[in-house]
Order: C-alpha cells, then sequence, then structure tokens
C-alpha cells in the first residue's frame, strides 16, 4: 500500500518575497516544501537526518496491505440437532442427544472430541456425536456440547431440555372401552418418578368424572359407576408432591354387554 503524504500547512512569513517559500524547521530537520497548493498547504517528501530529500514518500505508520492467509489454528464448529431447544420428554421415553461437529483442519470430530453436560447434573453425561442419556434430576436441564481439536480449540452449543418426572399411564382398560353398569369395571395402572422410583398405592389414585373417586393403587375394581360416559383419571403423586396425569373415557351402559363391547 502507498503510504499517505503527510501535509504541513505553511504561512507565508512577513516580507517573503513573491514566489519564495520559506524552510520550516520541524522535530530538529528542514522541511523544503515545493509550491503552495490554493488552500496554502503543500505536499512534503520525507527528509533523511541530515535534511536532503531522500524522494521517498512520508510513512505514516500505517499497516500494510497484504493477500496472505491468516495463519493459525480455527476453532471447530459443535451444532446440536436434537433434542429441540426448549421442549419436554418424559424420563422414561427420553430422545438420543445428537450433534455434528467439524474441524476447519481435520474434519469430522467424532467419540471423545464431542462431549456433553447438564447444569443438573455432575461430571459428563457422555462422549460422542450420538448419546442415550441417563439423568438423575428432573426439571429443566440447560445441555452443552463441546467439540474439541488436536490443538485444544473448542466450539460450544447450548440447548434446554425438560425431564418430565412423575409419569402416570392406565394400561387397562382400552380407551373407548364399553362396560354394563352391573359389572366390575377392573382399572390397571402404574406410576413412576426418576426420583423415587415407582409409585404405589396411596400415590395413585383414580376418579371419575362423574362419580368421584373410584380407588387407590396400581390395581381397582370399581363397581355400582353411574351410566354415561366417564372420564376416568389415573393420577401418580411423588415425594414431592409433583403430578402426573393420564386420562381415558368408558362407556357404563345399561343391560350386558357382548364381547364386542356392544
Amino acid at each position: 500500500m502507498r503510504t499517505a503524504l503527510r501535509t504541513l500547512l505553511l504561512t507565508a512569513l512577513a516580507g517573503s518575497a513573491a514566489g519564495c517559500f520559506p524552510e520550516v524547521a520541524l522535530d530538529g530537520g528542514a522541511w523544503s516544501p515545493g509550491a503552495l497548493e490554493e488552500d496554502g498547504s503543500v505536499e512534503v517528501d520525507e527528509l533523511d537526518d541530515t535534511g536532503l530529500d531522500t524522494g521517498e514518500p512520508l510513512d505514516t505508520g500505517e499497516p500494510w496491505d497484504t493477500d496472505e492467509p491468516v495463519s493459525g489454528n480455527r476453532a471447530p464448529s459443535c451444532v446440536i440437532t436434537a433434542p429441540g431447544d426448549g421442549k419436554g420428554w418424559p424420563f422414561t421415553d427420553l430422545p438420543d442427544l445428537v450433534a455434528e461437529a467439524t474441524d476447519p483442519e481435520e474434519g469430522e470430530l467424532s467419540g471423545n472430541r464431542i462431549t456433553w453436560r447438564s447444569d443438573r447434573e455432575d461430571g459428563l453425561l457422555g462422549q460422542g456425536r450420538t448419546l442415550e442419556p441417563a439423568f438423575t434430576v428432573s426439571g429443566r436441564h440447560e445441555l452443552s456440547c463441546t467439540a474439541v481439536d488436536d490443538e485444544g480449540a473448542e466450539g460450544v452449543d447450548q440447548v434446554t431440555m425438560t425431564v418430565v418426572s412423575p409419569v402416570a399411564a392406565i394400561l387397562s382398560p382400552a380407551h373407548g372401552s364399553m362396560v354394563s353398569a352391573d359389572d366390575e369395571l377392573l382399572l390397571a395402572g402404574e406410576g413412576e418418578d426418576l426420583e423415587d422410583g415407582l409409585l404405589l398405592g396411596d400415590l395413585l389414585v383414580w376418579t371419575s368424572d362423574l362419580d368421584g373417586l373410584v380407588g387407590k393403587g396400581r390395581k381397582v375394581s370399581a363397581t355400582g359407576l353411574s351410566v354415561g360416559t366417564h372420564t376416568i383419571t389415573l393420577s401418580a403423586t411423588d415425594l414431592d408432591g409433583d403430578k402426573a396425569l393420564d386420562r381415558i373415557e368408558v362407556v357404563v351402559v345399561e343391560g350386558d354387554v357382548d364381547e364386542d363391547g356392544d
């Protein structure tokens, strides 16, 4: 890059002859300008230590332009592709954690070059591009995935996911089942919590929107239900008081019901 020329504003000394221009002392050197520009300034060349014109433009200390490539190691990229940010999943049915990691110099990274962590868990969740997570704490997790290259440069991505616990599931009867008001309605279900394990006894409560409390426990035999369409709800409560619900509809009719439920 051609360095810019420094300008020096000269003021004609009183009594100077027409067409003559003074020498101006600057930093101990003599500057001999050429003809003045219309605005009273001139372009000057750099002088050597003796005050002689070197014929070189004045160096202003500006950097040189260069087309040389930038040297040095570049950090890898890391992108979490699953799970989606901000989503929640039952702890019994968690998705795999998946990431893509690429380094400009080394290409695709995998294995122990990729590590997973959660702000709710101690230590590593695991390593690798795909990980089947094993959480010990329910609730909202901030997941981070870090990719590291040979030089120790890192690329990081983050998502949040919620590990839902407890969970409740009605195992029988099937949704939409029909039963006679004269018969027993057999209910079976289960509840589980990530921290507390299986939920039993009074922690499992069955209710009907028509008749109220139906029973408690994993298995209940209900009799005397009102004729009509019932919404049967199983509520599972963990030791912290958190609840999970599952629901089905059951139709109670007068008279007999054949094997096809008609």
